[in-house]
């Protein structure tokens, strides 16, 4: 039995410098631990103010890009506006164009209709005597001329007297033409 326990004792005694020399190395070990513990912590704050500064940098990217969308939605209302400014201006010159056209092929016509009308006035009556005495007629005429209307002659209805009034109507239907188209 003796030996038994001096037995337990040399195992006792091996166990206590075991754990003795595992005593000593605690120390350092837990000295090694809390330095990885404040080492992952300083890592983490750093991480944590990266992702920060990140999330900070995606919201400011992000007011950015919205500005520039509500600028290219300015930009291409402003466009669309420009483009149908620029077609009711084509169309409209185009439409004056057109009144123009017709302006000019109604002064031709009238001055066709004149010319017929002058060639029918000098079969008529010939001679520079008839003539002048046309234009007094047309003159008196234009000044009783009112609305656009040509008042009716006083006296009994001649051939000339209508063309006299066909040739008036006609050129104030010039004059009114051109004055429109200038």
């Amino acid at each position: 039995m003796k030996h038994e326990f001096e037995v337990k004792i040399a195992n006792l005694d091996q166990q206590l410098l075991r754990s003795a020399a595992e005593n000593s190395a605690l120390p350092s070990s837990l000295q090694e631990c809390s330095s990885m513990v404040i080492q992952f912590n300083e890592k983490k704050s750093q991480a944590e103010a990266e992702i920060e500064m990140l999330k900070s940098n995606i919201e400011s990217c992000e007011r950015e890009i919205n500005s520039l969308k509500y600028e290219l939605r300015i930009n291409s209302k402003e466009l669309e506006i420009g483009n149908e400014e620029k077609y009711m201006s084509v169309r409209s010159a185009e439409v004056a164009n057109k009144q123009h056209l017709e302006g000019v092929k109604k002064i031709a016509k009238l001055e066709a209709e004149c010319q017929r009308l002058r060639g029918l006035v000098r079969k008529k009556y010939p001679g520079p005597a008839a003539l002048a005495q046309m234009k007094l007629e047309v003159e008196s005429l234009g000044r009783d001329y009112g609305n656009d209307r040509v008042k009716k002659y006083q006296g009994r209805p001649s051939v000339h007297s209508f063309l006299v009034c066909q040739i008036f109507h006609l050129i104030v239907c010039r004059s009114s033409i051109k004055r429109t188209n200038n």
